[in-house]
């Protein structure tokens, strides 16, 4: 409507849904106790990783997504604390710098000793193009990068396992409000 006032447009146009009954939806604040739930929680080493990596650099789902094994594996390997992630925002393209602290660190070391002992071979040998993050499924031969709606599926069953949110919120308002991009505000806060 702007766009038409601003242009001198008249336009009669009535809105088409009752706003009064448009949902509320709460925002999370993540307390260092939720992570942890969510960590607790989590079924597999590779989601413990997940969870820690956004939580300690404020990165969001896709960027995550997007890490090869060539963003990590000088540091991981001179087993450096803060390891440091030089990377580039897929929205923005804007580069940027953030670092992984030891919980993380430590959890992305034993996420890929899982890696090499499922694969049979060791980390060293892993391609520096090869995704950090794969999807795990029955094919295990295929590496498929992770994805952000397997990060999104995986924090709404952590959010509901750790009782963070209900299933019932969940499903009237058709969204996580423990999701994981709001990792990325909890790591500003003081709490």
């Amino acid at each position: 409507m702007g766009f038409y006032r601003e242009f001198n447009y008249k336009v009669n146009v009535k809105p088409s849904r009752d706003f009064k009954a448009l949902r509320t939806h709460i925002r999370f604040n993540w307390s260092t106790k939720d992570i942890r739930k969510l960590v607790d929680h989590a079924k597999t080493l590779r989601d413990r990783a997940i969870i820690l990596c956004l939580f300690q650099s404020g990165m969001d789902d896709s960027t995550l997504c997007s890490l090869n094994v060539g963003d990590v594996r000088r540091e991981l390997l001179e087993g450096k604390i803060p390891l440091r992630l030089d990377l580039k925002r897929r929205k923005e393209g804007l580069p940027y710098i953030t670092f992984l602290a030891k919980d993380a660190v430590e959890a992305l070391k034993a996420y890929i000793r899982e890696r090499e002992r499922k694969e049979k071979r060791k980390f060293k040998e892993f391609g520096d193009d090869e995704p950090l993050f794969v999807a795990e499924s029955w094919k295990r031969k295929k590496l498929e990068r992770i994805q952000p709606r397997h990060i999104q599926a995986i924090f709404r069953k952590l959010a509901i396992e750790a009782n963070l949110i209900s299933e019932e919120y969940i499903r009237e308002n058709h969204w996580n409000p423990a999701r994981a991009h709001t990792l990325r505000a909890a790591l500003a806060s003081p709490s």
